[in-house]
Formats: C-alpha cells, sequence, structure tokens
C-alpha cells in the first residue's frame, strides 16, 4: 500500500507485482485483438497499480501510477493495460517516457 501526499500525484494505492499469468485473474485478453491478444497470453507475472483512495483528481491518480510503473517495470516489460478501458498497447521505451513525464496513454478514466 502507497500513501502519496506529492500535489498533482496524490493518493492512495496498492501496487500488486504477482507472479503468475494475469488471464488467471481477468478475462481481460478476451478483449484484446492480435497480436496484442497473444501477447497477452504468453505473459507468466504482471505488476499494477490500483488507486484504492483519491486526494486530488483521477488526473493527479493516473500521474502517479504512471510515474510508478516508468520506475518500476522491468526492462522486458511486453504490454501497458488500462483494464477499465479494455485497452492495451506495446510497453516500449516510448511509453516508458510518456509515463515517466506525467502523459496518459490512455487518457484517463
Amino acid at each position: 500500500m502507497i500513501q502519496c501526499t506529492v500535489p498533482e500525484a496524490s493518493g492512495m494505492f496498492m501496487l500488486h507485482n504477482v507472479p503468475g499469468p494475469y488471464s488467471e485473474f481477468s478475462d481481460f485478453a478476451n478483449h484484446l485483438d492480435e497480436p496484442i491478444r497473444k501477447v497477452a497470453l504468453k505473459q507468466q507475472c504482471w505488476m499494477s497499480v490500483d488507486v484504492i483512495g483519491k486526494y486530488g483528481t483521477d488526473e493527479d491518480a493516473y500521474r502517479f501510477i504512471g510515474r510508478v510503473l516508468a520506475q518500476l517495470a522491468p526492462a522486458d516489460a511486453a504490454l501497458l493495460l488500462h483494464p477499465s478501458k479494455m485497452a492495451a498497447t506495446v510497453f516500449n521505451e516510448s511509453i516508458r517516457r510518456q509515463l515517466a513525464a506525467g502523459d496518459q496513454p490512455f487518457g484517463v478514466a
């Protein structure tokens, strides 16, 4: 659990680092198109940061989440998922830079 009071990145968050396929917890991959669906189904572990309490705006919360993922996602991270939008994109250095800068590749939910 993470409590952040930094202006423009505040909230209460839960960080998950799971040593198992995301498909064991969600049918998310069923909503993806090939070839991203195939990549999602091959993953053997996953990380997420979930908002469990907002102190500011949705933008503040997503800014925090993006920056954490930019810092903690391993070099071989394959996909960035946005479960509430049923969207996914390849996690590459461009996405990592966007997240680190506070930008939101999928917009705010």
